[in-house]
């Protein structure tokens, strides 16, 4: 519950008492696209911040690469806890997990917060992978925002983030389902390649 137990070394005293982990919380992650524009990073997120602020849940930034970065100068501007890219990965995974909703540009925490049921909204990144997660994982709306979203977009992925957070538990477990699904066939793949290349 206490977030200062998942802060690595070298420990840095900003850092130290925002991250409780006892109320309910959204995180917001960056992206490989937002990090190369750091700049404009910095100014779109602290937008974003502000507005998802305004649900009424205490919001946490995470770090998932080092090119997130940028997301320690939000953190500073909007007195923010941020969950460093140092932190052990199976906190994080669990940070995540637990959170109420996950707004990222990241793959593999957004698959790390589904293991929870957290449900995710997606922003863009390099690749077209994270225009694919929200088909895979089954979700109604298959939306990718820009990894700079403006203000009209900001007010869609909030209106977004008011629909996940009514339908509560009931959307949480069909995300958890769906995830297990999903590991369990991909746990099939090594014996449907086996089966492929022997004929």
């Amino acid at each position: 519950m206490n977030g200062d137990f998942l802060l690595p070394h070298p420990e840095k005293d900003e850092y130290w008492g925002k991250l409780d982990f006892s109320q309910p919380y959204i995180c917001i992650g960056g992206g490989a696209l937002a990090g190369s524009q750091p700049e404009r990073a910095v100014e779109a997120y602290g937008r974003l911040v502000d507005a998802i602020s305004s649900l009424g849940y205490r919001v946490y930034l995470t770090e998932n690469d080092s090119s997130d970065s940028f997301l320690q100068r939000v953190a500073r501007e909007k007195g923010l806890g941020v969950v460093p890219v140092t932190a052990p990965i199976l906190m994080c995974g669990s940070v995540l997990a637990h959170a109420r909703l996950f707004i990222s540009g990241r793959y593999h925490p957004s698959i790390f917060a589904s293991l929870g049921g957290t449900p995710c909204i997606f922003l863009a990144s390099h690749a077209h992978k994270m225009g694919s997660l929200s088909r895979v994982l089954e979700y109604d709306l298959h939306r990718q925002f820009n990894a700079f979203p403006d203000a009209s977009e900001i007010a869609e992925i909030v209106s977004t983030a008011r629909q996940y957070l009514e339908q509560g538990e009931t959307l949480r477990v069909r995300i958890r389902q769906v995830a297990k699904l999903r590991s369990y066939e991909s746990a099939e793949l090594p014996d449907f390649l086996k089966r492929h290349m022997n004929g």
